[in-house]
This record gives C-alpha cells, sequence and structure tokens, in this order.
C-alpha cells in the first residue's frame, strides 16, 4: 500500500470518529435551556433580536405560568402567542427598571 492512500485511510478513519462529537456539540448548543450560549430570536414586536438562553427560559416560564399556558419549547409556540409573551417580556423588562431605580434611590436617601 502507498503512502498516500495510508495517509487517505487514516483521515478517513478520523473523520468517523469525530463525527459523533461534533454532531453531539452542534446539537447542544442550539438548545438554549440546555447552553448558556443560547440562540438568537427575532421579536417582531419591538423588531428587534433577543438571546434565548437559560436566563430567559427562566422568564418564559413565568409567563407561561402567569398566563395559564401549557409549557412548550419556545421555538415552537404559535406566533401570536410569541408576540405576546415579547410585550410581556418588554414590559416586565421596564417594571424591572423602575424598581431597580426605585431601589437604588432609596439606598442613596438612607445613606445621605
Amino acid at each position: 500500500m502507498n503512502s498516500t492512500a495510508s495517509r487517505f485511510k487514516l483521515l478517513a478513519i478520523a473523520v468517523l470518529l469525530a463525527t459523533p462529537l461534533l454532531i453531539g456539540c452542534a446539537e447542544h448548543r442550539s438548545y438554549g435551556y440546555r447552553s448558556s450560549y443560547g440562540y438568537r430570536t427575532y421579536d417582531p414586536v419591538y423588531r428587534d433580536y433577543h438571546v434565548y438562553d437559560r436566563d430567559e427560559d427562566v422568564y418564559y416560564h413565568r409567563w407561561g405560568v402567569e398566563t395559564h399556558r401549557p409549557h412548550r419549547d419556545f421555538r415552537r409556540i404559535p406566533d401570536e402567542d410569541r408576540r405576546e409573551y415579547w410585550k410581556w417580556r418588554h414590559h416586565e423588562r421596564d417594571a424591572q427598571r423602575d424598581r431597580e431605580e426605585r431601589r437604588e434611590r432609596r439606598e442613596r436617601w438612607e445613606h445621605h
């Protein structure tokens, strides 16, 4: 057997052995709730993008509980529900900022 053929066989074996590992890594990253990176998703209400990650999954779960919706993977909910979620999420984000600002003002007041 010549050296080119043996190199080709070694390369083919390496690719075959590495393929399951690469597929597993790609699949792991694609699920926002299993990965710290998450994935980008478009918000048609505010016309911007968000990263759906573990933190966002906490809010999504809370929204589902508050609105009495069955839990489904975010990528599989109907477009109308997704729009409702982003409306709620932006409102929640604004409310959270307001709470933080009030807390900061209260702390500044108490320290004077």
